[in-house]
């Protein structure tokens, strides 16, 4: 401590300078590549489950609701890109649970305002996770409007109707 202490400005102080997804991902070859659309699933199926583990009560949650929301967006016929980005967003929808403290996911309701309004976050969080590449991005942007609802009085952005696009309405009815 003492050391850290009397280099304080040396080791930490561009901390907040720093690019983490830079100083890992590029130039490291084999993280910064392509995946193929098998290791993408793969992937996300692997994030599905790190959410779902932030409370036991999610277990299997978010693989389910992609499940659903897949079946439900073929069976309504939408086309097979649209399918895809649904299930793909229902793996994610949940990641941003990681960032509402385990203490309010172990907690039965009634939760006070200042915890509500937190776990009213992860579709935001979810969305800013992945909006540094492009492809998750595009998920992130579908995941992140699973709690909004066609009166309105969804969240996080309180949007309503037309504003909700189709893949994000069939996602909130199969996360409901």
């Amino acid at each position: 401590v003492d050391l850290l202490i009397a280099h304080v400005e040396e080791v930490l102080g561009d901390l907040d300078s720093v690019d983490a997804w830079a100083l890992v991902i590029d130039g490291c070859g084999p993280l910064d590549r392509t995946l193929d659309d098998a290791e993408l699933e793969s992937a996300l199926e692997i994030l599905a489950d790190y959410a779902d583990l932030k409370s036991p009560w999610y277990l299997g949650h978010s693989r389910a609701v992609s499940d659903l929301a897949a079946r439900t967006a073929g069976a309504a016929g939408l086309p097979p890109e649209d399918v895809i980005l649904i299930r793909r967003a229902g793996l994610v929808h949940r990641l941003g649970a990681a960032g509402v403290s385990t203490g309010i996911w172990n907690k039965p309701p009634p939760y006070s305002s200042s915890e509500a309004e937190r776990l009213r976050t992860v579709p935001y969080l979810t969305e800013r996770t992945l909006s540094r590449q492009p492809e998750l991005a595009r998920l992130g942007a579908v995941a992140g409007m699973c709690h909004e609802r066609m009166d309105g009085s969804g969240y996080p952005r309180g949007l309503s109707g037309a504003a909700v696009p189709v893949p994000a309405r069939i996602l909130a009815a199969a996360d409901y």
